[in-house]
């Protein structure tokens, strides 16, 4: 028994001064090989981290960024790598949620996610179906904004897209991604590519 607890101890002390360069959830998921007890605090340090890296990077405030952060987690849709780049995109590198754009087929996209007309009544009832309550369902609420474009993510996740194909399909649509894939050969668009910018300049504000 003594012996195990040595060896336990050891492979801490080797493993933890090393992981200082590796991201929270590499560090979770190192420790969590070795079942330290020590996991549930590096969450809960993980999570403080986060909230303040997107406060850093949107200057939305507190609530806001905690919010955004519990959503996309609930949605499996990851924060630096989905959400925020194509937010970037959106917003223009603003990040901010009183933004409308008008269309040339006369629909209207609001918000920080840009939410269009057409899905928005579809997303509504579906997150009034799954008891979610807001203030306001506008698409310029933050709450509910975010919320909105984070189901969609997930929705477009579940269909199995990624990276290119997933960034393409949030700006063509399902159909259009499809049909410019076919004429193309390809999902890379030049939406998913300005996606991806913004993607590495965001890793690289909250790495360095």
């Amino acid at each position: 028994m003594k012996k195990k607890i040595i060896i336990v101890i050891f492979t801490l002390l080797f493993v933890l001064p090393f992981s200082s360069g590796l991201s929270c959830n590499q560090e979770i998921n190192q420790v969590n090989k070795i079942h330290s007890p020590h996991v549930i605090q590096k969450q809960i340090e993980c999570e403080l981290l986060d909230y303040q890296k997107v406060m850093k990077i949107t200057n939305w405030n507190e609530k806001i960024s905690k919010y955004f952060i519990s959503e996309a987690k609930s949605r499996n849709v990851l924060v630096f790598d989905e959400a925020l780049p194509i937010i970037s995109k959106e917003t223009g590198g603003t990040y901010e949620f009183n933004l409308v754009n008008y269309n040339t087929n006369g629909t209207y996209d609001k918000g920080a996610f840009q939410i269009n007309d057409l899905p928005y009544q579809e997303i509504v009832k579906i997150l009034k179906l799954e008891s979610k309550q807001f203030d306001l369902w506008s698409r310029l609420n933050p709450e509910f904004n975010l919320s909105a474009g984070l189901y969609w993510l997930n929705y477009l996740k579940s269909k199995g897209l990624e990276d290119h194909s997933l960034f393409t399909s949030y700006n063509y649509g399902i159909n259009g991604a499809k049909n410019y894939a076919s004429r193309n050969g390809t999902y890379i668009s030049r939406y998913s590519r300005d996606v991806i910018k913004a993607r590495n300049e965001i890793n690289n504000v909250i790495n360095n």
